[in-house]
């Protein structure tokens, strides 16, 4: 009876020492899934490209609660050349006016902005085709690609997005 109860007694440690192991292995994982969530080095390599471009903080507030709740961002005439790929963590973007600058191309991270109705483009060096992360923003309902390099719009645009005006040269 007494080797019984020393074994159950090492079992029961045993037992107990692997779920405290477990739980600190889950503790730890937890742990980092939440550091990775409230990771927020993104708002300050945007904030830093956004005063490289003499980008007024009126346009891009520099507040992150005001940057994280932005609906609207005019960056109309800037001279861009590029657009940082933090751009797309502003998931209430409802508009994006990109508009006479020299962007040739967008980040592939565009496709996040799925709330965007409208997209200017218009007067950019953009390359040919229209690129396909645009596909995944389904509440687009205006785009504007008038002085464009783009010639190629893929049909599937027309079908997959709730578009109601599009703007390009026929030219």
């Amino acid at each position: 009876m007494r080797k019984n109860l020393i074994t159950s007694n090492k079992n029961s440690t045993l037992s107990l020492s692997r779920t405290k192991n477990l739980l600190n292995i889950t503790n730890k994982l937890i742990s980092k899934k939440k550091n990775e969530l409230v990771d927020d080095s993104w708002i300050e390599r945007l904030w830093a490209w956004a005063d490289e471009n003499d980008i007024s903080k009126e346009y891009l507030p520099r507040d992150k609660e005001k940057l994280l709740n932005l609906k609207e961002l005019d960056l109309y005439d800037n001279q861009l050349t590029e657009l940082p790929k933090e751009i797309s963590n502003l998931i209430n973007l409802t508009k994006l006016n990109l508009s006479y600058n020299n962007l040739q191309r967008l980040p592939k991270t565009i496709k996040k902005l799925t709330n965007l109705i409208k997209l200017n483009l218009e007067n950019n060096p953009m390359e040919e085709e229209l690129p396909k992360e645009v596909m995944n923003l389904i509440k687009l309902k205006e785009i504007n690609l008038c002085y464009t390099l783009i010639s190629k719009i893929p049909k599937e645009l027309f079908y997959l997005l709730s578009l109601e005006k599009i703007y390009y040269n026929t030219s």
